[in-house]
């Protein structure tokens, strides 16, 4: 079941043990996967960068740290998952970040607004990804950058170790079914290959892939190709 409003619930049920559950299932590893895929951008001063299904915030945060004079904006339409990544933000003092509730069907930023979007462990989440793809490419500027991260869906020993370890996790703290969820989303997406295709049909232009984690997460960088 993939309905925005099932969606919208898991996540938001998810909010406070996000982040734990995250670390605990990716071995620790979750961190330096998110940094160094951003490495794969070249972040300019003054760039524009969207993080769609932005979570609770991390790579927002990450790129800020390459960048400070880059302006990030993070959507999600988990209002729980905001709170987090605003209640991080103002911890930090960021001002030049800034995260609110948006649709990423229907993204509310006019044409060629960004130059960098990102998306990370969210497209596989969206009923209706297709949609997504043509609102990235709306809001990109001609030529602009866009990097997608998420679980790889090749089959695989690391696949097979993560879903494990998932399993476990979420079967002792009693969040069994929201975790079943997210392997059966990872199973039934597109893998790599396909993911490439996908967006190669729909005007993109492919630059690079780049596996981590003994090959369980994978990013694609992408350039908008419009004119």
């Amino acid at each position: 079941m993939k309905s925005p409003e099932y969606v919208k619930t898991l996540f938001d049920d998810l909010s406070k043990y996000y982040d734990f559950f995250n670390r605990v299932i990716s071995l620790g590893m979750q961190t330096s996967v998110k940094k160094n895929c951003l490495k794969l951008l070249k972040i300019e001063d003054n760039y524009k960068i969207l993080d769609l299904c932005t979570g609770t915030g991390d790579l927002a945060f990450y790129m800020n740290k390459i960048n400070k004079r880059a302006n990030i904006t993070g959507v999600d339409f988990s209002e729980k998952m905001l709170k987090i990544a605003n209640d991080k933000n103002k911890k930090k003092r960021i001002n030049n970040i800034q995260f609110f509730i948006a649709d990423c069907r229907e993204l509310p930023f006019e044409d060629n607004t960004f130059d960098i979007v990102t998306i990370g462990f969210g497209l596989r989440n969206i009923e209706n990804y297709e949609r997504v793809a043509d609102e990235i490419q709306r809001v990109l500027k001609p030529q602009g950058q866009f990097l997608n991260l998420d679980f790889s869906c090749d089959r695989g020993f690391g696949n097979s170790i993560f879903d494990l370890l998932t399993r476990l996790t979420t079967t002792l703290s009693g969040k069994k079914s929201s975790y079943e969820y997210l392997i059966n989303s990872k199973q039934t997406f597109l893998n790599t290959t396909e993911l490439i295709s996908f967006f190669r049909q729909k005007g993109y232009i492919f630059l690079k892939r780049k596996y981590y984690s003994f090959k369980v997460v994978a990013a694609e960088l992408f350039r908008n190709n419009k004119k």
